[in-house]
């Protein structure tokens, strides 16, 4: 895993790719919220396990594949 991001930041940023019409882009960064926050908010835990469950829905109904956090976070 590359450089450490606060949860909330990527929770944020995996936002503007969903607005922005990449869901497969913001699953990935979704996906490294939930792994950053690890166990430590289970409250904000369960929220973004919510919307990465929307993003990777989003991304498969439209044939998008998830992308690899490394790559999209460079």
């Amino acid at each position: 895993m590359a450089e450490k991001h606060s949860p909330r930041v990527l929770d944020s940023l995996a936002l503007a790719y969903s607005l922005n019409g990449e869901p497969g882009k913001a699953a990935a960064v979704e996906r490294r919220a939930i792994e950053e926050l690890g166990d430590a908010d289970p409250g904000l835990r369960a929220e973004l396990e919510k919307k990465l469950e929307r993003y990777e829905k989003a991304a498969d109904d439209a044939g998008i594949e998830i992308e690899d956090a490394d790559d999209v976070l460079g």
